[in-house]
């Protein structure tokens, strides 16, 4: 369930049978049990308990009412912090820094959290949005000390372009769409100039895929790097899903593979992910509901510049 800010109320949980459960703790050993997945050292019995706990964690949540929460400098400075330190998409320069804290959280720059009664004082997930009056063409725009900043009433354009779990023993467990749909609902009624809900999102597995496929002979060749990475993205495995992480995330969660921003990202380790190709993936409200029956149904929904530049390629 899902509800905005003002409507949250805290709900108790038991898991049958067992009487109170801790679920910090729960979420805490199902932590370890990942860990030991990812290095391939997790034992049947550790597997039979990872499912076990995946199932009390997700019952847990999904008794409780979803919730947002702008998060605000001066009132959530110790929360601020520990998501700059932990900041891995575009990490801080200096995370302890609270100017650099203030220029992605006030102001035309918004950081919201998912909440959850089952888990107090522990955030599910983070998005980072910067409120903007164009498309922007770069990283440095949303994220430039020397940016001029807007009012938030003048923005027409909401960018998200940083999200991501906050606690390790949640993975895997749904919560950024629910994060998204209530961010769109919570700006568009605070805001309601913003008519364009937008990412600005990394390709992470670009740059090594095309090194495999069919390496560029100069990564400056725009307009090549641009189709192929339109081809990337449309790639998809076995099953219909991208094969990109994030393409796969969000197109999942109904949004159109919208635009590429072929010098997104200039950065090393934009360079080093995807030559510094960025991509926007488009919500548009009143489309979620059909392009996640569209994606379903094994049907990538496109904007119409990605269209054309694969039929170009």
């Amino acid at each position: 369930m899902i509800a905005s800010s003002s409507d949250t109320e805290p709900v108790s949980w038991a898991h049958p049978g067992s009487g109170s459960v801790d679920l910090t703790s729960v979420v805490e050993r199902r932590a370890e049990l990942l860990e030991s997945g990812r290095r391939g050292v997790l034992s049947q019995d550790q597997s039979e308990e990872l499912d076990q706990l995946t199932a009390q964690v997700t019952e847990a949540l999904n008794a409780g009412r979803d919730s947002i929460r702008r998060l605000r400098p001066g009132r959530d400075d110790e929360l601020l912090l520990r998501l700059a330190e932990l900041e891995s998409i575009h990490p801080f320069a200096d995370p302890s820094d609270p100017d650099e804290i203030r220029s992605r959280s006030e102001g035309d720059r918004v950081c919201f959290v998912l909440e959850n009664p089952a888990l107090p004082g522990r955030p599910r997930n983070v998005v980072w949005v910067a409120l903007c009056d164009e498309l922007p063409a770069d990283m440095g725009q949303l994220l430039s000390p020397s940016r001029a900043p807007i009012t938030p009433e003048q923005a027409t354009v909401a960018v998200f372009y940083s999200i991501w779990n906050i606690e390790p023993g949640l993975d895997g467990i749904p919560g950024g769409s629910a994060l998204l749909a209530l961010a769109m609902a919570e700006l568009g009624d605070r805001y309601p100039g913003i008519d364009t809900f937008t990412t600005l999102s990394p390709i992470p597995g670009f740059r090594s895929w095309l090194s495999d496929v069919d390496a560029p002979d100069d990564a400056d060749e725009t307009d090549r790097l641009t189709k192929q990475c339109a081809r990337y993205l449309c790639t998809t495995d076995e099953a219909g899903n991208p094969i990109d992480s994030v393409a796969r995330f969000h197109m999942r969660n109904g949004a159109r593979l919208w635009r590429l921003v072929p010098r997104g990202d200039l950065s090393e380790r934009g360079q080093e992910r995807s030559w510094g190709v960025m991509v926007n993936y488009r919500y548009s409200p009143e489309d979620l509901a059909e392009n996640k029956l569209r994606y379903s149904q094994g049907e990538l929904v496109l904007g119409d510049e990605v269209a054309q530049l694969l039929e170009a390629d």
